[in-house]
């Protein structure tokens, strides 16, 4: 009896034994399950208030945060989806936003802290990025480019290049444009065919027959045939037609802008001629004034000796060019624009003053050196531009009636 009882307390102790062991892997699962449920709270928390910081950074840089999620490709830890404030190019200006785009990765990944993919649908972009934590720093690939940026505006100066010798001479159908270029873009002249004035808007003059007119030193800088035009323009066109069409009927326009996809535009001997938003804007090619042209040239060649003496060489060109169709002041510095002439004027407190040569110029730049001489020859504060500057001017002109709309 006495054997069994001891026999009997071994099995007891063992049986108890045994529980407290699953009392302890049970602890430990516990544990373990509650370490990783911290875990996976703090991470939610770390997530929303990542959260919550990129969406105070897209405000202050004006962009819009559209969602993050964690990334399915190998080397990439998060996918952030993203739309800048701006088109990475400006192909108006041909310029790029690349220091915007760079301040703004960086400071994405300041927070991000892993690689990351971004996605701009506004845009059309993927950007890949690369941090490296130990300074901070980022590599990136735009569209699988790391040299997005520049490469983007090499293809918009050599498609401008390519396209703006093309001279297209078309049948107008239009009385109001054949009176018009008859009396050398005379508004006093032509301007009763338009119809009743109904308007000014925008520096434009608004007439009942559906054109508006923009004047410049009483000649007409832009003519601008609306939707409310009603019969051909040009060869079997109308105001209101599709781009497409357009092609088809002219065949391979001189200018167009892919990336904005707006406005497409011919050169011929005499005008202009943009389609855009369903207008047909029309800009004049000025006649050649040789003797203007030697006293312009001559004052370039006085501002490259003088170029401190701002104010008599803008008062000198003022006289001999009164036709600028804009002029901008401010903060010591005048800006002038001749976008007719190829012609751009920056003095003042401007961080690169002088004189700005585009590729429409006519003429002399200083004295027996012409735009295609020109390049070779040291003269302080003339920039030589590849860009057509009537071009740029209604490509912002259609811009901002599509803004408008």
């Amino acid at each position: 009896m006495k054997n069994n009882s001891i026999r009997g307390n071994k099995s007891y102790k063992g049986k108890s034994m045994k529980e407290k062991k699953s009392f302890k892997i049970i602890k430990i699962i516990a544990v373990i399950i509650i370490i990783f449920a911290i875990g996976i709270i703090l991470e939610i928390r770390r997530q929303e208030n990542l959260k919550k910081t990129l969406r105070q950074i897209s405000e202050f840089y004006k962009c819009e945060f559209v969602k993050l999620s964690n990334s399915t490709e190998i080397g990439y830890s998060k996918k952030l989806y993203w739309n800048y404030y701006v088109s990475p190019v400006d192909y108006l200006d041909t310029t790029s936003y690349k220091e915007y785009y760079e301040e703004v990765l960086k400071v994405i990944s300041g927070q991000i802290k892993q690689n990351f993919i971004l996605i701009d649908e506004k845009n059309s972009l993927e950007i890949r990025v690369k941090y490296n934590r130990k300074n901070n720093s980022i590599v990136y690939s735009i569209n699988d480019d790391k040299n997005f940026f520049q490469n983007e505006l090499n293809k918009q100066i050599a498609k401008t290049q390519n396209n703006e010798n093309k001279i297209t001479n078309f049948d107008i159908k239009s009385q109001e444009l054949i009176d018009t270029i008859a009396n050398d873009w005379s508004r006093k002249k032509t301007e009763s065919s338009y119809g009743k004035k109904i308007k000014v808007e925008n520096n434009y003059d608004v007439y009942s027959k559906g054109i508006m007119v923009r004047t410049v030193n009483s000649k007409i800088f832009n003519m601008v045939f609306t939707t409310d035009y009603k019969g051909n323009v040009f060869n079997n066109i109308t105001t209101g037609m599709d781009i497409k069409n357009i092609y088809k009927i002219l065949g391979n326009p001189t200018y167009e802008n892919e990336q904005a996809n707006i406005l497409i535009g011919y050169k011929t001997d005499k005008y202009y001629a943009f389609f855009t938003n369903g207008q047909v804007s029309i800009y004049p090619i000025e006649n050649f004034d040789e003797e203007k042209n030697k006293q312009f040239a001559n004052i370039v060649q006085e501002y490259n000796n003088e170029p401190n003496n701002y104010d008599e060489i803008l008062k000198k060109i003022t006289e001999i060019y009164p036709d600028y169709s804009e002029y901008e002041q401010g903060n010591d510095r005048i800006d002038l624009k001749y976008p007719l002439k190829g012609l751009e004027v920056k003095m003042g407190n401007n961080e690169k003053n002088g004189i700005y040569i585009y590729n429409n110029y006519n003429g002399y730049i200083i004295p027996d050196i012409k735009r295609e001489n020109f390049e070779n020859q040291k003269v302080k504060n003339v920039y030589l531009i590849s860009e057509d500057l009537v071009y740029n001017e209604e490509l912002k002109r259609a811009m901002q009636v599509k803004t408008v709309e």
